[in-house]
């Protein structure tokens, strides 16, 4: 097996990855495997809403995420969009109390965004026919060539590599 750009298993087959998971973390990891080569697949127990590509059911996040370094890199790297594109830039950082008064005041230049806004540039960039909604992990069976991955409507998906991103209720 060779862990380089187009990864391959030991019989050249590109190597399959299941993504259990269609947020973030399962977004970033699925298009960082999908730029060396892997077959990626992911799977989100949820539903979203195609029009605006957010979850449904959920609010909106707002503002507040300071966008770090390594996800600008990550942004930039894969061709999905600018820093500057996604957010704005925040010059100070200030700490207010409960009265609302201003106990410090920090000079902190950061560029800040929103859940929804990152999670739509991300989202908007993995292709659609290799995202599914409404799929629910409920088991998993290893074995020394594979994993099957079982979900709630009966669906059995056999993978190479099977990444859990879903969250605290991960089965």
């Amino acid at each position: 097996m060779q862990l380089n750009h187009g990864i391959t298993q030991h019989n050249s087959k590109r190597l399959r990855v299941v993504i259990a998971g269609g947020s973030m973390g399962g977004l970033c990891a699925g298009l960082a495997l999908r730029g060396i080569g892997c077959d990626v697949e992911i799977f989100e127990r949820g539903s979203y809403n195609e029009a605006n590509l957010t979850p449904s059911g959920v609010q909106s996040r707002g503002a507040g995420l300071v966008l770090q370094m390594e996800i600008n890199r990550f942004l930039a790297e894969h061709g999905i969009t600018t820093a500057e594109a996604l957010g704005v830039t925040s010059w100070k950082r200030q700490y207010i109390v409960g009265d609302g008064s201003i106990i410090r005041e920090e000079s902190t230049p950061q560029l800040m965004t929103s859940w929804d806004m990152l999670y739509r540039q991300l989202r908007k960039v993995f292709p659609d026919q290799h995202y599914h909604q409404g799929s629910k992990v409920i088991g998993v069976e290893q074995s020394d060539d594979c994993v099957v991955v079982r979900f709630e409507d009966g669906r059995k998906e056999k993978c190479d590599l099977l990444i859990g991103a879903d969250g605290t209720d991960s089965t």
